[in-house]
């Protein structure tokens, strides 16, 4: 029995895609992260036959913000006031808990995953003890277990810096095996969202965020 967890902000102005604001209004920072729920929102329901779905929700404002650009019918796991590591290794806790054996947890900054990388995780946890999707700045996006693997998400970790992916790597040592799938861009700058203009098929991928990007980009006129 396996689960998969989108774990996101509330897409509240001001309060999500901060480092977005100054190119971006809070509001327009806002829109962004909420194309981005649209899209990975359909990826994760597609892998239902797959994997149980979770929504993993922080704090930052009315869930319902958050689910008006999520599908309906999956469950909602509140985060608590916690630090970032404490609360993903909460959930992966209380996940195996109630009897997952598999379980895969991705975040809302890569608007580019697709089902089939959720599915790659989860058939590399067939052979491998953890599985993740790093990120061009040096984090992940994605990681997977078959059971709780603290030591990934100490306090100690960097996190938000180029240093979380090699960090985490060098915690589990070399008693645990280790699988990467593909490597995407994380969303933290207007920079991120031009490269990410820039790709091929991009309508087909996150059509949601390609509309939004292209809207934003235009009138801005901002060029990679």
């Amino acid at each position: 029995m396996n689960a998969v967890i989108l774990m996101t902000r509330v897409p509240v102005p001001g309060r999500t895609k901060t480092r977005l604001i100054g190119a971006l209004t809070p509001e327009q920072a806002a829109a962004v992260h909420h194309a981005f729920l649209r899209d990975i929102g359909k990826q994760l329901q597609a892998c239902a036959d797959d994997a149980t779905p979770f929504i993993y929700l922080g704090n930052e404002g009315p869930a319902r913000i958050a689910m008006a650009s999520l599908p309906e019918g999956i469950e909602v796991i509140h985060q608590l006031h916690e630090p970032l590591g404490d609360r993903m290794a909460r959930v992966f806790k209380d996940l195996f808990a109630r009897g997952f054996e598999s379980v895969v947890l991705f975040g809302a900054d890569v608007p580019q995953v697709q089902a089939f990388d959720i599915r790659n995780a989860l058939d590399a946890l067939k052979s491998s003890d953890i599985v993740f999707g790093p990120t061009l700045d040096g984090g992940y996006y994605l990681v997977g277990m078959n059971r709780l693997h603290a030591a990934v998400f100490s306090d100690d970790t960097a996190w938000g810096t180029e240093k979380v992916y090699r960090q985490s790597l060098q915690r589990i040592g070399l008693q645990l095996s280790v699988t990467e799938i593909r490597k995407l861009r994380d969303m933290d700058e207007v920079e991120d969202l031009i490269a990410l203009k820039a790709t091929d098929n991009l309508g087909a991928a996150c059509p949601a965020t390609a509309q939004c990007v292209e809207a934003l980009l235009e009138r801005d006129k901002w060029t990679a």
